[in-house]
């Protein structure tokens, strides 16, 4: 017979058998139990391996028919593949399995089948499956796919793995018989390591159908990195029209590197372009790369001046691992536009208000077993607002930590003690800088070029810690600072200058000062020593043992010093200049580098210094017996004591700070006693805490509010002038959550972890069902221009909070108080409902009124379909229209 009349008439044959197993099958035989020692059945000449099975009840095998009747928790096991229900039937002639779930004593159905075989599991009410052909035939499919649930009234599955299914469902909704919502297709295939393909799809919402479809739907198989289309997002915006937003492609080339390019097309004109590269690879590297293009046409197109704005901004991270090279370090974080990109490209509110950029990178060496290492930074800082920009191009670092060069030393005399020559060390470091400062529009132009300014930069210092009485150490410090400069800069004054200016006339400028700049090696070198003395002070007061307070301690931190520096604005140092202002005949000084102070500053300061500094630093806490619920622990006193349920003890902090700081210049011709600071920080409780701070001066002022070499004591017998009192409270306050969550850190894709993390604005936790956080600020000042006993005030309050109205609705409020104004400050209100897989938000700015604001979103949950979702929103002045 021909080969291919064999294979017709084998699947008329299958067809046939799959329209009879389709019927309730009516099964009864005595019970009987067939199969080799190991449970398996006699392997059929079509199959190599034999076929494993097992029944909780019983096996029933027809040598008839030669059919194996299982049941009760029934399973077959081929290879890779496993079929369990609460019957099944397997037909060892044709290799073929039937499955059906049973009915319990109510009339539901147990024991449904699940069929598992290489990455695909799913259940279904019946089915039947090829063994030899690895095909077969499901009703009622049921399976997970990356989060969501694919379910089919009817599924074929055939020898390539594809299930084709007629009736399908796609949810992301976890009530898996009734769905919140759902998208039906007629026809869908599911390709595996692909994904789900579907014809035109209709979204139900609650099983009712909606006019809202699709053509085609794709769901990518998203286990690992998969290129693919990225559909862009409908909307409208202000100003800009309707837009498709974010559409583009997604290209993995592995799992180490991914390109994304998107385009915004706005139908008044505007286009956006960008590209985000990310790379990884495993103890090397990691990093991420954007770049954005915007075109805003032109206002007015009908004027010749008026042009289009072409806006670019580039952001760079790079992180070098710590395996990758282990006594080395690499980072970047770059990130630099055009001034008007955040306004022109139509950012989020926390762009917008972006006033400047930063950029770093960073290189570090240690040297194994050398107490030295490098380091090189270059560093870019810029100005959205006024354009200026400054680059650190490079900054290269030497460092050498603290040695002792006189501790190997052997010594014979004084054993168990330490030489004072071995405490002595010595700390070095060298650094060389290159800078410029320009504005954008002048970058990689010969005024850019000669903005760049360069210098070097040495450190040394020698040091010793010495105990005095055993209590006290004591350690004296001399540090020396050399600097080395390209240049220098001479000033000269000329009263009267005439100048040609462009309309071929003669200007004339008077009282004019010039600054030549004089190239040379030029070197500055300064130096200072300084005493310090310090000691820890304790004091504890018992109080009783029978009480809830045991203990008050008391830790002070008393630090003396005194530094001395000389007076470098003198003529022998040689630091300053002078030029004569014929205008007024009087000799004025100047700093030659001052030019360069960008780079490590100018000349050494005028005045000699003899400082002496008192710190004081206390802190202060109690021992107290805190309730357990423990019946182990042990009391706090030294015997149980009637109905006392207080066993732990603790110390809990009563002042966490008390600090005083006072300093006096003995070489200043006035106003050598510096301001006496005074802070305080605390907390009461767990949830609030309290910071002061206090500023007290030992002069007076006079009319202008400005000090005088007076003391105030001798003006109104007082010691100090309180000027400054800064006080802060703050409140953090949060209801404990209904039941403890332990969320696991593989919980969720990948693409799931990553579109939660960068949209976590967005979700709220229910589970807590309240919270409340206040911010108080208080600062006194004392006196102003031309009135010094006038004493302002300035308070701030702001709020913000969250509660739970039910276990599904969220309320969430951010407000402040102006108390200059007596006004509100800006009032925020987010609503939220928890809509099982669905959420739902409405944001309202409340005040100003000129500023009210709203939108209204209702989004699906899961990232799979985030398309899904209706948003509207208005813009400020339109809140009548809601």
């Amino acid at each position: 017979m021909p080969i291919f009349l064999l294979r017709m008439l084998r699947n008329i044959q299958f067809i046939v058998r799959l329209c009879y197993f389709s019927a309730t099958l009516i099964g009864g035989a005595d019970l009987l139990a067939q199969g080799n020692e190991n449970g398996s059945s006699p392997a059929s000449a079509a199959l190599e391996n034999p076929v494993q099975y097992e029944a909780r009840d019983s096996a029933v095998y027809n040598f008839e028919d030669k059919k194996l009747y299982l049941y009760g928790e029934a399973e077959i096991i081929h290879d890779d593949m496993s079929l369990a229900a609460g019957y099944v039937v397997y037909d060892r002639e044709d290799a073929e399995v039937y499955a059906e779930a049973v009915l319990d004593s109510a009339g539901e159905s147990i024991e449904i089948p699940h069929f598992t075989t290489g990455d695909q599991d799913f259940e279904a009410k019946k089915m039947v499956y090829q063994i030899e052909r690895e095909r077969g035939i499901i009703y009622e499919a049921y399976t997970e796919h990356e989060g969501a649930t694919l379910s089919s009234k009817v599924a074929i599955r055939d020898s390539t793995t594809n299930i084709y299914g007629i009736s399908t469902r796609y949810t992301t909704c976890t009530n898996r018989d009734h769905p919140h919502f759902h998208l039906q297709a007629n026809r869908s295939v599911v390709v595996p390591e692909r994904g789900v393909y579907t014809g035109p799809v209709l979204l139900h919402v609650s099983e009712v159908p909606t006019p809202l479809g699709l053509p085609f739907a794709l769901f990518p198989n998203t286990k690992g990195r998969r290129s693919g289309v990225i559909f862009p997002e409908p909307g409208e915006a202000p100003n800009a029209g309707f837009f498709l937003k974010g559409g583009g492609y997604f290209w993995a080339l592995n799992d180490g590197f991914t390109l994304t390019t998107t385009a915004d097309l706005y139908s008044r004109g505007l286009f956006g372009l960008n590209t985000d590269v990310q790379y990884k690879k495993r103890y090397k590297r990691n990093g991420r790369l954007q770049w954005s293009y915007f075109l805003t046409p032109s206002a007015n197109p009908d004027q010749p001046d008026s042009k289009p704005s072409h806006d670019v901004r580039l952001t760079w991270s790079h992180q070098m691992d710590p395996k990758a090279r282990p006594n080395s370090s690499f980072s970047a974080n770059v990130s630099g536009s055009t001034r008007s990109y955040n306004n022109n490209s139509l950012q989020t509110t926390n762009q917008l208000l972006e006033v400047a950029l930063t950029s770093r990178l960073s290189y570090s060496r240690k040297f194994t077993g050398k107490p030295y290492n490098l380091s090189i930074q270059a560093r870019h800082d810029q100005n959205l607002q006024t354009g200026r920009i400054s680059f650190i191009l490079p900054e290269v670092t030497f460092a050498v930590s603290r040695f002792t060069p006189f501790n190997n030393i052997s010594t014979k005399k004084n054993l168990g003690k330490t030489p004072w020559y071995k405490r002595l060390g010595f700390t070095y470091s060298v650094r060389g800088k290159a800078s410029a400062t320009s504005f954008d529009s002048l970058l990689f132009t010969p005024q850019f070029t000669e903005s760049i300014q360069y210098g070097i930069r040495h450190n040394a210092s020698a040091d010793i810690n010495l105990p005095v009485f055993k209590h006290i150490n004591v350690s004296p410090r001399f540090s020396y600072v050399e600097k080395w400069y390209p240049q220098t800069s001479t000033r000269r004054f000329q009263d009267t200058v005439f100048v040609d200016i462009p309309s071929g006339e003669v200007d004339t400028l008077f009282n004019q000062v010039f600054v030549d700049t004089v190239a040379g090696f030029q070197a500055i070198r300064s130096f200072d020593f300084s005493l310090t003395a310090n000691t820890v002070l304790t004091g504890i007061f018992n109080i009783s043992q029978s009480k809830r307070l045991r203990a008050i301690r008391h830790v002070m931190k008393p630090s003396v010093s005194y530094t001395y520096r000389p007076d470098f604005g003198q003529e022998k140092w040689g630091y300053y200049g002078q030029y004569l202002n014929t205008s007024t005949g009087n000799t004025v000084t100047y700093d030659p580098y001052s030019i360069l102070s960008s780079i490590y500053g100018g000349a050494p300061g005028r005045g000699g210094s003899n400082l002496f500094r008192i710190a004081i630093n206390n802190t202060f806490d109690m021992k107290v017996c805190k309730p357990s619920k423990d019946s182990s622990a042990t009391y706090c006193g030294s015997s149980q004591r009637a109905g006392m349920p207080y066993k732990n003890l603790a110390n809990l902090p009563l002042l966490e700070q008390l600090n005083l700081d006072w300093s006096y210049n003995f070489t200043a011709d006035s106003l050598r006693s510096s301001p006496l600071t005074v802070n305080l920080q605390t907390k009461v409780g767990q949830y609030f805490r309290i910071q002061f701070r206090n500023t007290f001066d030992p002069y007076a002022v006079d009319t202008n509010n400005r000090r005088i070499n007076t003391l105030y004591w001798a003006t109104s017998r007082r010691l100090f002038r309180l000027t400054n009192s800064q006080l802060s409270l703050n409140l953090d306050l949060k209801g404990k959550p209904k039941q403890e969550k332990n969320l696991p850190e593989s919980a969720g894709s990948m693409s799931e972890r990553e579109y939660y993390l960068a949209n976590m604005d967005a979700y709220y936790d229910f589970d807590i069902p309240w919270t409340l956080s206040m911010r108080y600020n208080l600062n006194r000042q004392t006196g102003i221009s031309y009135n010094p006993d006038t004493i302002l005030f300035t308070q701030s309050l702001s709020m913000n909070g969250s509660v739970n109205i039910t276990p599904k609705w969220k309320i969430v409020a951010t407000t402040g108080y102006d108390f200059r104004n007596r006004d509100l400050t800006l009032t925020n209100v987010r609503v939220m409902r928890d809509l099982h897989c669905w959420s739902l938000s409405f944001n309202w700015t409340a005040y100003p009124i000129s500023r009210q604001t709203y939108s209204i979103e209702l989004r699906v949950l899961s990232d799979v379909l985030q398309f899904l979702k209706l948003s509207r929103q208005k813009p400020p002045g339109s809140f009548d229209d809601f």
